[in-house]
């Protein structure tokens, strides 16, 4: 079986760069763990591996969805104009129906 790609090049360009260069979002890590707040509850599904803009690709997500029986999603997070609309364009073109919540998405600026 051919070993899959990496999403992310060793030295991405754009936004992506300012994720690796700090080495953000890294498990295990303060800037990479779940708020105390929102922590998974017992029973609670988390999806890891996430590596890029979208959180379909290289994940199992869409077979968690698919195999509950799950059609709608609603999404929030950070950044609102890269990952939220890489995943909710990604959504919908899996078929879901596809919610953003505005009130708890966020970006850089006022303008994105």
């Amino acid at each position: 079986m051919p070993k899959a790609e990496p999403e992310l090049s060793p030295e991405p360009d754009g936004i992506l760069a300012g994720v690796v260069a700090p080495s953000a979002f890294r498990k295990g890590t303060w800037r990479g763990e779940i708020i105390p707040e929102m922590q998974p509850a017992r029973g609670d599904i988390v999806v890891e591996g996430k590596r890029g803009l979208d959180c379909f690709a290289n994940t199992n997500l869409d077979f968690i969805l698919r195999s509950r029986g799950i059609t709608d999603v609603a999404l929030a997070g950070f950044l609102t104009n890269c990952c939220v609309e890489s995943t909710m364009r990604s959504a919908y073109e899996r078929s879901y129906r596809v919610v953003t919540l505005t009130d708890y998405t966020a970006t850089l600026s006022e303008e994105e």
